[in-house]
């Protein structure tokens, strides 16, 4: 593991006396359908898939800079294979023409979508749908099958809908607490949100903590990330994240321990404040190559592909300020004239 490896940089004066900024960033985020977890199909253990995947991917993180995951619970409207229209290629174009049923009045819509071999040039194999899955096979030898909302992601369809996010928590193993059937946080959801109308996911986001100082009287700058400093220790790294996005999201389901949620956060701001002179927390979170499931929004928050905001503790109280890009919060850590 490499983590802390430039601690260092920690220990020089002119690092440690400067006002610094945290810079959060989302590095990536996967998501799996909970559907699939409670009710595989017959020919997939899909839920044991799904865990090995996150094992593995604990295992990298571990290897490499030890992280902890923060992870959304969430719902979108149900999307089905409309299994009494068949599926077609068009003539001129070789798009694959499906025909889709959302939520519980089971509106229809119509998406296309170009199925490339591996050179990238379109084909035409035999399409198989069920309304929860969709099989192209391109020879009786080589074929392909999808969960419904798998496909809809790889191919960038849209079907004109937002992700909800009803709980944000944070793990260090993602394949074992948010995957387990008993977590409050799931049942919650399951218990006050229609199954009927949505369907349920599981989010498991990285993120990136940049930690920007300026010590103006020495004329110097840095940007470092936090995971090569070690100077916020793991578990508190996490914490002040997901501390950071419950605040933000502000889910329904997490108003019972909102005021203790809300005590801890700003109680981790004030001691980073304190101890390493870090006065700010800022979260960017957008994805480069995303698609509408990444369009996440709560019961507090309107549904955007992009998520600035900025907390900090000021007097004791916890203040946010949200901003409508990037570049706004680029400005804000660099201000104009900034040596």
């Amino acid at each position: 593991m490499t983590r802390g490896r430039l601690d260092a940089i920690t220990r020089s004066s002119a690092y440690a006396d400067a006002e610094k900024d945290w810079f959060v960033t989302l590095q990536q985020s996967t998501c799996y359908w909970y559907e699939l977890i409670v009710n595989p199909p017959h020919f997939a253990d899909t839920k044991f898939v799904a865990a090995q995947l996150l094992n593995d991917l604990r295992n990298r993180v571990e290897q490499t800079l030890e992280k902890r995951f923060i992870y959304f619970f969430a719902s979108r409207p149900k999307v089905r294979f409309d299994t009494t229209r068949a599926p077609r290629f068009e003539a001129s174009s070789k798009k694959l023409v499906l025909h889709l049923l959302i939520g519980r009045d089971k509106k229809r819509r119509v998406v296309k979508a170009s199925v490339p071999d591996l050179e990238g040039t379109p084909v035409t194999p035999q399409v198989e749908v069920s309304e929860r899955f969709i099989r192209l096979s391109c020879s009786p030898e080589v074929s392909r099958t999808y969960p419904i909302h798998d496909f809809l992601q790889l191919f960038n369809l849209e079907v004109g809908a937002s992700t909800k996010v009803h709980y944000v928590g944070i793990t260090k193993d993602p394949a074992d607490r948010p995957l387990s059937r008993k977590h409050r946080g799931i049942t919650d959801t399951l218990y006050n949100v229609s199954n009927e109308q949505n369907d349920f996911f599981i989010f498991i986001n990285l993120f990136k903590v940049m930690a920007h100082a300026e010590n103006l009287k020495r004329g110097m700058s840095f940007m470092t990330a936090n995971s090569m400093t070690d100077e916020i220790k793991t578990d508190e790294e996490g914490a002040i994240v997901e501390g950071a996005l419950i605040a933000y999201f502000e889910c329904q389901s997490q108003q019972i321990n909102r005021d203790k949620e809300h005590s801890a956060f700003r109680r981790n701001l004030e001691s980073i404040a304190h101890a390493n002179k870090i006065r700010s927390v800022a979260v960017h979170m957008e994805l480069e190559h995303s698609c509408e499931y990444f369009t996440f929004g709560s019961d507090s928050v309107s549904p955007s592909p992009t998520h600035t905001f900025v907390f900090e503790s000021i007097r004791g109280d916890l203040v946010l300020t949200k901003l409508s890009s990037e570049s706004d919060l680029l400005a804000r850590l660099h201000p104009p004239g900034e040596a």
